[in-house]
């Protein structure tokens, strides 16, 4: 277990922080879903000065980033997203693309979903928001260690090629071969805005998936 930080309900209640961190690999699902509530309780009264946003490592799945995300969309001047070494899937992903990253008035810049359970169809929604220029604000994505496999070369590929705003792209300790690497290098090739890509640890040599 490790403490980032501890924030003190009241002082968000009061919004005194700009930077929250919740403690990490210490929230388990009950105590995540009470940190929803008690933000949505501080922004009844007050507007919402949240810039970065960690909670890492909390079991978070599913089920409980619903109204996780409902409550993070009233967070206008959020534009850094921590949601690594989680329980979220293919749904969890999209409610969170859905209710957050789309959401008119947030523009969310880097974003970290490192160490999910999801796959390359689970990426689907955001990927092609990113290739059709619906996220124009976000320039940083990490999806180290997620288990994605060569079924997410064709989307990333497109997604790259029409992007024009993400400057870093993390795909380390996943599964891509042969055939999603080059799919990957061909979108980043194309790329307009691509400055860095981690795609280490892949093991693009091997013939298993």
């Amino acid at each position: 277990m490790r403490i980032v930080s501890i924030l003190s309900l009241p002082s968000l209640y009061r919004n005194t922080f700009t930077i929250v961190y919740i403690v990490d690999g210490l929230l388990l699902g009950p105590g995540i879903v009470a940190v929803a509530k008690a933000i949505s309780y501080g922004l009844g009264a007050h507007s919402c000065s949240l810039t970065e946003l960690n909670v890492s490592g909390n079991k978070i799945d599913d089920a409980i980033m619903e109204p996780l995300a409902q409550t993070l969309r009233r967070c206008r001047s959020l534009c850094a997203v921590d949601l690594s070494r989680n329980l979220l899937s293919g749904r969890g992903i999209q409610d969170f693309v859905d209710s957050v990253l789309l959401h008119e008035g947030i523009h969310i810049k880097r974003l970290c979903l490192s160490k999910n359970r999801f796959d390359g169809a689970s990426l689907k929604g955001m990927l092609a928001a990113l290739g059709n220029h619906r996220l124009p604000s976000l320039t940083a994505l990490e999806l180290a260690h997620c288990s994605l496999s060569d079924d997410v070369g064709e989307d990333m590929r497109e997604m790259l090629a029409g992007n024009t705003s993400l400057t870093a792209l993390s795909l380390s300790w996943n599964k891509l071969r042969v055939g999603g690497l080059v799919a990957v290098a061909e979108g980043v090739c194309a790329s307009a805005s691509l400055a860095s890509a981690d795609l280490s640890w892949n093991g693009f040599g091997d013939m298993a998936p």
